[in-house]
């Protein structure tokens, strides 16, 4: 089964994984590594093989990496016009690497902001045409249970999640409560 619409790369998910340079939310392949620190992954765009972030992880860092590294190296900045060297480079030092970090994360996230204001202009017809030229189409199986047209098939009593159902207390119905008062 192919082109879901529920799955539809170009609108803006801030809790999916987004790449850069495809400008959606593509599928993605994850890609372990193991170093003297242990293991690391990341999320590997399939089409273009570029690594993909999270906005809503990234995001909090962001702010607060240049809300630490900012100010730092402005203040560094002044001190050392002013004539106070040595505390100019303490803070241009110590700011540096927050704020180079901060300002990656920030360069990165301008290009997640600017696609997702450009894809809320959009209408729904756009979005879907976008989707469905995608290079990667979602694909899934229909299970055993689901006959295609919305319809469960005959309930196996085996599976997990439907055992304990027959145990169940029947729910009456809306009012009633209200019939039985009078």
């Amino acid at each position: 089964m192919k082109n879901i619409p529920e799955i539809n790369r170009y609108i803006p998910n801030p809790k999916a994984y987004w790449c850069s340079p495809c400008k959606a939310h593509s599928a993605f392949d994850i890609v372990s590594s193991r170093t003297s620190e242990g293991t690391t992954s990341r999320r590997k765009c399939k089409v273009c093989g570029f690594s993909m972030f999270n906005p809503n992880a990234v995001i909090p860092w962001m702010v607060v990496l240049c809300l630490i590294g900012f100010p730092l190296l402005v203040l560094g900045l002044v001190a050392m016009v002013t004539g106070a060297g040595e505390a100019g480079s303490i803070c241009l030092v110590i700011g540096a690497f927050p704020g180079l970090i901060g300002g990656m994360m920030l360069y990165y996230l301008k290009g997640w902001f600017a696609w997702s204001s450009a894809q809320r202009r959009k209408s729904l017809e756009e979005l879907r045409q976008e989707a469905l030229d995608h290079p990667f189409q979602p694909e899934a199986e229909l299970h055993e249970k689901y006959d295609g047209d919305g319809n469960e098939g005959s309930a196996d009593s085996s599976a997990p999640w439907f055992q304990g159902e027959e145990d169940a207390p029947s729910v009456p119905p809306p009012g009633a409560d209200q019939e039985d008062a009078e």
